[in-house]
């Protein structure tokens, strides 16, 4: 699958066949399911006030800036696509990196970063962090920073928990090893496997400046999954950058080291 951009919007080429959602991107009639167990467990709790300064879920909202996030990374198929799509809009974006993901797509992790992406820490089993015990949330985040350190040389600042679940035991954890913990405040529904243009619709209506977007770029994601969130983004770019959001990532919007 190939990114192309044409007069008339961008379209995505698989073989000979051309694939472009001629449709009103806000059209949500596509039904989905209710929210998913990511937002639920990461709405349970107002983590940023319990921990100012250390856990965050967007960043101001005195500008009009937007950081899109990708979790589950990097895969082989839509990786590509997605690092071509964010590079013809010169938009750079956040990483949260699975530790196993990384020792299959080596490559693609060492161009995320050499393209001026950032690299952040998303464990390596993908586990509920809730459900293990310190030494099992300390070995899960060690050992996806010591992967991303060995592939690239650098040493990763920022984490996110699976699912966005979180207890006070294992946010002290992550907390302890040095780590912000950062979650979301937009959630895309593209790991879901529901269209293009209804992940665009659901972003496009739940932004508001400082914005933390999660979507997903997951290398055990379904081809429908991965396939709706490369058709979207392009869109989801041309709408807000219409709408005069500037894109950063995370740690710029947050002014927070990323390494």
């Amino acid at each position: 699958m190939n990114f192309r951009y044409n007069e008339s919007g961008p379209s995505f080429i698989s073989g000979s066949a051309i694939s472009d959602p001629n449709h009103d991107p806000f059209d949500s009639r596509q039904p989905f399911d209710s929210e998913s167990r990511d937002s639920y467990e990461n709405q349970k709790a107002d983590w940023p006030s319990r921990y100012p300064g250390t856990i965050y879920r967007q960043g101001s909202s005195e500008y009009r800036l937007a950081a899109l996030t990708f979790d589950d990374a990097p895969d082989s198929l839509f990786a590509p696509v997605l690092l071509e799509i964010l590079g013809h809009y010169r938009v750079k974006a956040t990483f949260f990196c699975q530790g196993d993901c990384v020792q299959k797509n080596q490559g693609m992790v060492e161009r995320i970063a050499k393209e001026g992406h950032i690299l952040a820490n998303h464990t390596f089993h993908h586990p509920d962090l809730t459900t293990l015990r310190p030494e099992q949330i300390r070995a899960e985040i060690q050992s996806t920073e010591t992967e991303i350190y060995r592939v690239t040389g650098l040493r990763t600042k920022l984490f996110r928990p699976p699912y966005g679940a979180l207890n006070d035991e294992s946010a002290q954890v992550a907390l302890a090893m040095g780590y912000k913990l950062i979650l979301w405040n937009v959630d895309s529904m593209d790991w879901s496997g529901i269209s293009g243009p209804t992940i665009t619709a659901r972003v496009v209506a739940n932004m508001v400046p400082g914005s933390i977007i999660l979507m997903h770029n997951a290398c055990t994601g379904s081809v429908q999954a991965g396939s709706g969130m490369v058709q979207s983004l392009p869109y989801i770019i041309e709408i807000l950058k219409e709408q005069g959001y500037h894109f950063v990532t995370v740690p710029e919007m947050l002014s927070i080291p990323a390494y």
